[in-house]
C-alpha cells in the first residue's frame, strides 16, 4: 500500500470517528432532552394534582363551616322548644292541671335484693 492509500485510509477514519463522535453527542443531547420533557411533565402532573386537592380541601372546609352552623342552629331552636314557657304552653293544649296533693312512698332502709 502507498503512502497515500494509508494517508487516505487513516483521514476517511478519522473522519468517521469524528462523526460517530457528533451522532452520539447528539444522542445523549436528545436523550438528556427527552428526560427534562418528561421531568417537566410529572412535575406539572403533581402540581396540577396537588392544585385540585387543595380546591376539593376548601370545598370540604365550606361544607363543613355551614353544616356547623346548621347543627348551632338546630340546637338553638331544641333548647326554644324545651324551655320553661313551651312547656307549660304545650301543657295547657293537652288540658292538663297541676297536682296539688302529692303523696310519697317510704323508703325501705333494708336491702331488697335476694341472696343466693
Amino acid at each position: 500500500m502507498t503512502d497515500y492509500a494509508k494517508h487516505c485510509r487513516k483521514e476517511i477514519s478519522s473522519t468517521c470517528q469524528g462523526q460517530g463522535a457528533q451522532g452520539g453527542k447528539i444522542g445523549l443531547n436528545a436523550l438528556v432532552l427527552l428526560g427534562l420533557v418528561l421531568g417537566l411533565a410529572i412535575y406539572l402532573a403533581q402540581t396540577n394534582s396537588l392544585i385540585s386537592i387543595g380546591f376539593e380541601m376548601r370545598d370540604h372546609q365550606k361544607e363543613k363551616a355551614n353544616k356547623q352552623q346548621a347543627i348551632e342552629e338546630l340546637q338553638a331552636q331544641a333548647a326554644q322548644l324545651q324551655s320553661l314557657p313551651a312547656l307549660e304552653n304545650s301543657i295547657q293544649g293537652r288540658q292538663m292541671v297541676p297536682s296539688s296533693n302529692v303523696s310519697f312512698l317510704p323508703a325501705v332502709n333494708n336491702a331488697v335484693a335476694l341472696r343466693r
